[in-house]
């Protein structure tokens, strides 16, 4: 994803197109459910290497997210983060998550409050990762465990839930003690 940020980044039209051919995607796949229900249990699933099949409209709307993304990585002065618009997104998302329209509508908005969220500064935040730095060793070896782990799951018939969790976490904590004894000293921290 990151390489196709930076491809667009001097295009940025075309990343603004992409966002939009996705949002009328959405928005057309919530339309077709909402004139004919069985539509959408009829499209095929997507298969996708490592995930699975995922439903086309479900398809959509995680690309979505990633557009919302990356139209905000292109043009960030353009992209405001706001407050209220933080709390209009929240709403938004929420009411369409239970109510129907999460693609076109919830999708972007709950993209929008995680972007906020990201750039939110409070002391408890600023805090977090500044004596144990896990994040690595939780993308390295959690990953690798989790999926593997879904696959025998849903082989068996059961869902994983919110155990998938529990080997990312004793990794990155294997991590921290057989790699990474403290996290790295940032400039800004080093200086007097």
């Amino acid at each position: 994803m990151l390489a196709v940020v930076g491809a667009l980044g001097r295009r940025r039209w075309l990343t603004l197109a992409g966002a939009g051919l996705l949002w009328l995607a959405a928005l057309g796949l919530w339309v077709a459910g909402l004139a004919d229900a069985d539509l959408l249990r009829r499209l095929p699933d997507v298969p996708l290497p490592v995930l699975g099949p995922l439903e086309v409209e479900n398809l959509v709307a995680l690309l979505l997210v990633f557009a919302v993304g990356t139209v905000a990585a292109v043009a960030p002065g353009r992209f405001p983060l706001d407050r209220r618009l933080a709390v209009l997104a929240l709403v938004v998302a929420a009411v369409t998550l239970v109510g129907g329209g999460f693609g076109p509508f919830g999708a972007p908005a709950f993209a929008y409050l995680v972007l906020w969220l990201s750039a939110l500064r409070t002391p408890h935040l600023t805090r977090v990762g500044v004596k144990v730095d896990v994040s690595y060793g939780l993308y390295i070896y959690a990953f690798p465990v989790q999926q593997p782990a879904r696959h025998l799951a849903a082989a068996r018939g059961r869902p994983l839930g919110v155990r998938a969790g529990e080997p990312g976490a004793v990794a990155a904590r294997r991590h921290r003690l057989l790699v990474r004894r403290r996290a790295p000293v940032h400039a800004a921290q080093a200086a007097p």
